[in-house]
């Protein structure tokens, strides 16, 4: 037997031993939230453990969670709430969403192809959430001459799922401790509360992601006989 396989895999029991707790987290009502910022925290812990050498905290946050958490697919699309919403929001004077160019005739678009905000948002599943091909493929039907399509598939990233799971959950949730992605609803009549997902990132995709990120990320440990830091 090889000791450092048996240390690597005895490091990453631990770690599901954690993953257990926060779990346990989510499945209490009154804990929810609480629950997804120890998840978040794992995201950040394990991004910086599997790229130490990177000094950015978002760039290795969304890396680890493009290449390790199974669901590329999901945190690649464009949530088209959020671009919708985008000069209501937060970020509506951040110098790098600004950058993204022709944007009234994007909505414009977008609108005509997959419906407004208010029709994408009672029909979540169908068309808030749209692939960049499809995005471009809409473009492509309606087209205009000063589209810029260098500039579109860089910035029009900035509406991914995978980057509000880092500025809405990494940053606003853990820091700031408000959570947008979820509804806080008081129960009058028994003077309760009890918390409703409004974005496909609920606490279970949350979860899945870092039980994902650990199964992969052990696998690969235990293949090539190194620890994360030295992948």
């Amino acid at each position: 037997m090889n000791p450092k396989i048996d240390f690597i895999d005895e490091y990453f029991k631990k770690w599901h031993e954690n993953l257990k707790r926060a779990r346990r987290l989510l499945s209490r009502k009154e804990f929810y939230l609480e629950g997804i910022l120890v998840l978040s925290c794992y995201i950040g812990a394990l991004s910086r453990l599997r790229y130490p050498n990177e000094d950015k905290d978002w760039k290795a946050y969304k890396q680890i969670v493009l290449e390790y958490s199974s669901k590329r697919d999901l945190y690649e699309k464009i949530d088209l709430l959020f671009f919708y919403q985008w000069p209501r929001s937060l970020y509506k004077d951040d110098k790098k969403f600004k950058k993204l160019a022709d944007y009234p005739q994007l909505v414009q678009i977008f609108t005509s192809k997959f419906g407004d905000e208010g029709s994408i948002r009672l029909d979540n599943d169908k068309n808030r959430y749209a692939t960049e091909n499809h995005l471009l493929n809409a473009i492509s039907s309606n087209p205009f001459p000063e589209f810029d399509q260098d500039n579109f598939i860089r910035y029009v990233k900035l509406f991914s799922n995978c980057e509000i799971l880092y500025r809405y959950v990494r940053c606003q949730a853990v820091h700031e401790n408000d959570f947008p992605l979820v509804n806080k609803v008081s129960i009058v009549e028994s003077g309760t509360i009890r918390y409703e997902d409004n974005h496909i990132i609920t606490g279970k995709v949350i979860y899945e992601t870092v039980r994902d990120i650990l199964e992969n990320l052990r696998r690969e440990c235990l293949a090539k006989q190194q620890w994360p830091f030295e992948l």
